[in-house]
């Protein structure tokens, strides 16, 4: 794979990252007002607002899972059908099956939520150690950009690109390939997915461990692996 070619995948994926990425401002700012809200009035504790904290969050759970699913079957069913290698069949329906059976969409929920919640607890520890108002402590959650759009654009991204190479992969298998190989995005890329670039296994393999995950990743931005290895990432496969 040439590097204009890696290239001209990364841009597709990236189109289709901002393709998502305004439904997932959408939810963050319904969290984020939930919260604004329930703070007017809440107790002035980190106890407290973490409870409203996970309110919002909940309350927006069905809406934030409904998404993660459409963008990986919708994803996943574009990149398969770009395989050029003969399919046995539609992907559509495996991917569908494949998402359900590794309980792809409930996962990557939990990570994201457990990141908002998290990097909430933050911003709020500190705000109520320099003895912050609540106004002052909502700027300050604004400020660390949790719920706003750059952070919407990177969930896009690392959902996108997990499910363009699962679909990727899923076609791979339908084809009867018996391997396959990594491929980097050819710029911007980490140096630990540089070494993986051309990195071959059996179709059923993980690929080499790095960036502080405890396995390797089946395909790039599989959500087993450290949010290092995954955030962001434009790679991709190809099959043998």
């Amino acid at each position: 794979m040439t590097k204009g070619v890696k290239e001209d995948e990364a841009a597709r994926q990236e189109a289709e990252a901002e393709r998502f990425a305004g439904d997932y401002l959408n939810i963050l700012d319904e969290q984020k007002q939930g919260l604004f809200e329930a703070m007017g009035t809440a107790v002035y504790s980190e106890k407290a607002i973490t409870r409203e904290t996970a309110k919002a969050i909940a309350e927006q759970h069905e809406a934030q899972t409904d998404l993660i699913k459409e963008n990986y079957i919708s994803t996943g069913t574009r990149w398969a059908k770009n395989i050029t290698i003969k399919q046995n069949g539609p992907a559509e329906e495996r991917i569908a099956e494949t998402v359900e059976a590794e309980r792809l969409i409930l996962t990557e929920t939990s990570l994201i939520e457990v990141s908002t919640a998290n990097q909430i607890t933050g911003v709020v520890s500190k705000a109520l150690k320099e003895g912050l108002t609540i106004a002052q402590m909502q700027e300050a959650i604004i400020d660390a950009g949790i719920f706003g759009p750059a952070r919407a654009l990177r969930i896009s991204r690392t959902i996108t690109g997990s499910a363009a190479s699962l679909g990727q992969l899923i076609a791979g298998e339908m084809s009867g390939a018996t391997k396959k190989v990594w491929r980097d995005s050819g710029f911007n890329v980490r140096a630990a997915h540089q070494e993986r670039d051309g990195e071959t296994v059996g179709i059923n393999d993980r690929f080499s461990v790095k960036l502080g995950s405890l396995v390797g990743p089946r395909w790039p931005g599989d959500p087993d692996v450290s949010a290092s290895d995954r955030i962001s990432c434009r790679c991709s496969l190809t099959f043998e």
